[in-house]
């Protein structure tokens, strides 16, 4: 059986039993493991298993186990130590000021449209990749570090956007790039109106794509009078001819 979308970060060449350890070192995020027999790889994992093993999913070589059922296994000091989310307790130091050590990042905040990849791996040092749903669509640097003096990922600018709005007849028509769940209002060209009971606003979509509209601008009912107007005068001026 096996935990999915729920691991943090990955221990190789390590038994059960050190996987248990290792969970029971992060007391304050580690909830349960997934254990694969055939590559000795331990994954730590942020929640259990459920009310009677409702999250697990079947996958062949593959053991699950909540930590709870490890509750005996020694941690030295570490049973009375309390580190935060982002940490590890190292068992060999005596001093409780000292034992938590920063060992992975929270998983990253994501902004509208970004996955990261890999997506299960905070440890300190790692590299990951912001992706959108299409490389075309990102902007600004991709990459970034989960750091080791913070337990926080590196900032950087990237982002998903759309690209320039779908043309609609009487609006302005703009080259703009706007990011994915924010809004673009379209804008009418000078002298002409937009009609009330059409919404100007169109959403940017996590597939670079747009919210529809019917959206368009027009002459006002005045101008539109004076125009009929005058192609009645002039069709009546070229009749007397």
């Amino acid at each position: 059986m096996y935990l999915p979308r729920s691991a943090f970060t990955t221990k190789y060449q390590i038994s059960p039993y050190q996987c248990a350890f290792e969970c029971q070192c992060r007391r304050q995020r580690c909830k349960s493991f997934n254990y694969k027999r055939s590559a000795l790889s331990c994954q730590l994992c942020e929640e259990d298993s459920g009310p009677e093993g409702i999250n697990l999913q079947p996958k062949a070589g593959s053991i699950h186990s909540n930590i709870d059922t490890w509750k005996n296994i020694p941690v030295g000091n570490c049973n009375a130590i309390t580190c935060s989310w982002t940490e590890r307790c190292d068992s060999s130091v005596d001093d409780p000021q000292k034992a938590c050590i920063k060992t992975e990042c929270q998983f990253a905040v994501l902004r509208p449209g970004i996955r990261i990849e890999p997506s299960n791996e905070t440890a300190v040092r790692t590299k990951a990749r912001y992706r959108c749903m299409s490389d075309e669509m990102g902007r600004g640097n991709f990459l970034t570090t989960c750091q080791e003096s913070t337990a926080e990922w590196s900032q950087t600018d990237f982002k998903c956007v759309c690209k320039s709005p779908p043309a609609k007849s009487g609006t302005v028509l703009e080259e703009v790039e706007v990011e994915v769940g924010l809004n673009y209002t379209y804008r009418c060209l000078n002298g002409l109106v937009g009609k009330k009971i059409l919404s100007p606003i169109i959403t940017c979509l996590q597939d670079g794509s747009w919210t529809l509209t019917n959206f368009t601008c027009g002459n006002t009912f005045m101008q539109e009078l004076r125009k009929s107007s005058f192609e009645i005068h002039l069709h009546i001026h070229i009749d007397k001819k």
